[in-house]
C-alpha cells in the first residue's frame, strides 16, 4: 500500500481483535484503515445519525469555549469562520455564533452547502473530523484553499501517541468511521508539504495551522 500523505510505501498490520488490516507509514506516522474495511456512506450514515449532543451539555461544550479561549483567539481577532463538519448537531457552529463570530457551517450529510467552496475564511474550524477523512491529503489541501493568506486552520483530533502493539488496544479506533490516525510526525509533513506554519499545539488533540 501507499501512503494516502506522503506517498511513500506502507506496512500492513491486522487488528488483534477485528479482522481490520491497517496500513502503517513509517515515513510520516499516518495509519489509515485498508479500504476493504471502510463502511458504505449508508452505515456511517447512521452511526453519525447516532451522536446526541446538544448546546445545553456543558460538559460537552466545555472544550469548544476552551478551544475559542485558548486557541483562536490568542492568534487572530478576525471573526469570519467555516466550521467545517458541523455533524448533525451543528454546537460548535451555535457556539461561535454565540461568541460574536460571523460563523458558517458545512457537512456533507447534514448540511451540505457547497457554496462555503466559493468563499475564502480567515479561521477555520474541524473538530472531530479528520479523522473520518478517506482521502486526507486532498482534504486538508482543500480547507486550505479555503484560507485567506495568513488565516488560521484550527484541527482537533486525537493524535496517535503510541506504537502500533498499543494502537491495536487504543479506544479511539474502535468508532467503526474512524478511518484516518495521525501523529505529530503526520502533522508536520502535512504543514511543510502544504505549506503550513504550525503556530500552536498541545501535543495531544489540537493543533493550528497558519496559511
Amino acid at each position: 500500500m501507499i501512503c494516502k500523505i506522503c506517498k511513500n510505501e506502507t506496512n500492513n498490520f491486522n487488528d488483534k481483535y477485528n479482522e481490520v488490516t491497517y496500513s502503517h507509514c513509517r515515513v510520516c506516522g499516518f495509519i489509515s484503515k485498508d479500504e476493504q474495511h471502510l463502511v458504505d456512506s449508508k452505515r456511517e450514515n447512521e452511526e453519525y445519525n447516532r451522536h446526541n449532543n446538544n448546546i445545553d451539555d456543558h460538559g460537552y461544550t466545555k472544550r469548544f469555549y476552551e478551544l475559542i479561549n485558548d486557541y483562536i483567539r490568542p492568534n487572530t481577532n478576525e471573526i469570519d469562520v467555516l466550521e467545517f463538519g458541523s455533524g448533525p448537531s451543528p454546537v460548535f457552529y451555535e457556539i461561535l455564533l454565540l461568541e460574536g463570530y460571523k460563523a458558517e457551517h458545512y457537512d456533507p450529510y447534514y448540511y451540505k452547502n457547497d457554496s462555503v467552496f466559493k468563499k475564502k475564511y480567515s479561521i477555520i474550524t474541524s473538530v472531530e473530523v479528520v479523522e473520518h477523512f478517506y482521502d486526507p491529503l486532498f482534504e486538508f489541501s482543500r480547507l486550505k484553499t479555503l484560507l485567506k493568506e495568513g488565516g488560521y486552520l484550527v484541527i482537533m483530533t486525537n493524535f496517535r501517541t503510541m506504537n502500533i502493539e498499543a494502537f491495536n488496544d487504543w479506544w479511539y479506533k474502535r468508532d467503526i468511521t474512524h478511518v484516518s490516525f495521525y501523529n505529530e510526525d503526520t502533522m508536520k509533513y502535512l504543514s511543510d508539504h502544504l505549506g503550513f506554519k504550525i503556530v500552536q499545539t498541545n501535543h495531544k488533540n489540537i493543533i493550528v495551522f497558519q496559511k
